[in-house]
């Protein structure tokens, strides 16, 4: 089993949506899905190929019961980061 595992996700709250290069519209997910549906676009309307993923949401889902590092990585802009990155570092016995 890994010791040490390190990833990192697309910041929902950053401005610009990475796969898209659209900025804000992915603030509001159902228009975000629903206008571009159909276009060159449309793979990421599937929430099983993109989710919009947030520090909070990515605690909430962290599968064990210890709790990883969550850190601001990537390009910053004002309070918020390009990407946000999960640190575990599990039992070093």
């Amino acid at each position: 089993m890994a010791r040490t595992v390190f990833v990192t996700v697309p910041n929902r709250w950053f401005f610009v949506e990475h796969h898209t290069g659209i900025p804000f519209l992915h603030y509001a997910p159902g228009l975000f899905r629903r206008l571009l549906a159909n276009t060159s676009f449309d793979f990421w309307t599937d929430p099983r190929n993109m989710d919009f993923i947030d520090r909070s949401l990515l605690l909430r889902e962290w599968p064990l019961q210890q709790k990883p590092e969550v850190i601001m990585t990537g390009l910053p802009a004002g309070l918020f980061s390009s990407n946000i990155a999960v640190i575990y570092r599990g039992d070093r016995t």
